[in-house]
């Protein structure tokens, strides 16, 4: 009798233990993960190595940002070569977003990207990445340095500037736990 008592007592410990674990990694926190542009687009490659900038903050840039969007990824394009007036190669790479605006319905920007080693176009490694499908919140706006179009939106500030948006909370490298859309969508203004 005692031996059964201890093994009743022993499998509810284990099953309480099992319960546990099993609450615990069932949890609905997302967990952000960079966006791979590779899944998008094959023939994009991102350049390794780390990209310093002299701040990767918002309200820092809001000079720069014109615009800030909320949308659903709907292609990243093929790259449109243009040669600068120092006869250097580089790249826009159109990334078209269906908008949750109600007076545009798609938006395309422009990824910033260069000529390296032969034929290759690579990004920054700091660059912004998009998969198709995804919901995102950007930060854009013209960029008059740039000779392809000096009308066109461009990301601005990389990965800093793009946050995935999951159950209405905003994404991104510097904020990985999330943030409100609306702390977001401020942050420039």
């Amino acid at each position: 009798m005692k031996l059964l008592l201890t093994i009743v007592i022993a499998s509810v410990i284990v099953a309480s233990g099992f319960a546990l674990v099993i609450t615990n990694d069932s949890s609905n926190t997302y967990q952000y993960v960079p966006s791979d542009i590779a899944q998008a687009n094959l023939t994009l490659q991102v350049m390794s190595g780390h990209f310093a900038r002299d701040t990767t903050n918002p309200s820092e840039w809001k000079e720069y940002i014109s615009d800030t969007v909320i949308g659903t990824v709907l292609s990243v394009g093929d790259l449109i070569p243009w040669i600068d007036k120092w006869g250097y190669t580089y790249a826009a790479v159109p990334v078209t977003i269906q908008t949750d605006r109600t007076t545009e319905k798609t938006l395309t920007f422009y990824l910033h990207s260069l000529l390296w080693q032969g034929e290759k176009f690579v990004l920054l490694p700091d660059e912004a990445q998009f998969e198709i499908g995804e919901k995102v919140m950007v930060h854009l706006g013209t960029d008059p340095s740039l000779d392809y179009d000096k009308d066109a939106l461009y990301m601005q500030l990389g990965q800093h500037g793009k946050y995935k948006i999951v159950d209405e909370k905003a994404y991104n490298i510097d904020y990985p736990e999330g943030r409100s859309l609306d702390s977001v969508m401020n942050e420039s203004k």
